[in-house]
């Protein structure tokens, strides 16, 4: 059985992978490539979540939602719960892109409004991009952090 951070890892390396085809794809390979980045990134978060669950030894969640809504959170999860709610930060905004993807596509579904505007089609490989770093820094910060203690 794989453990929860060889998961993490996995997940955002298929991540990082759509994004490099997506660069040399055309059209609608790109977008199938483009909603598969932003799909494993989703999982990447909540791959990360669980691993800080299992860490922790806390009990399993069903969703984002239920974990954050819990009482005394570890840090590392308070703030991935914090940085959930921020609209204009990456980890709010990548949320919201995922839901309004799983509705109606990136094409259809417009851009989540927020300081990360997606203006053309090819902008979404770079947000998804900035994304991915984020998650990245954020899931070796934290795991530093929980490694410590």
């Amino acid at each position: 059985m794989m453990s929860p951070v060889s998961r993490t890892n996995q997940v955002v390396f298929f991540a990082r992978n759509c994004l490099k085809q997506a660069e040399q794809a055309t059209d609608q390979e790109k977008r199938q490539l483009e909603e598969a980045a932003l799909g494993h990134l989703y999982a990447g978060v909540v791959s990360f979540a669980n691993e800080l669950t299992s860490q922790y030894r806390l009990p399993p969640f069903k969703g984002l939602s239920e974990l954050f809504a819990r009482d005394q959170l570890p840090a590392e999860l308070y703030e991935l719960s914090l940085l959930s709610h921020e609209s204009h930060g990456w980890l709010g905004a990548l949320l919201k892109q995922y839901d309004r993807m799983l509705l109606t596509g990136l094409d259809e579904g417009g851009v989540v409004q927020s300081v990360q505007l997606i203006t053309t089609q090819s902008d979404y490989v770079d947000l998804l991009r900035n994304w991915l770093i984020e998650l990245e820094k954020t899931i070796q910060r934290m795991r530093l952090h929980y490694q410590e203690n």
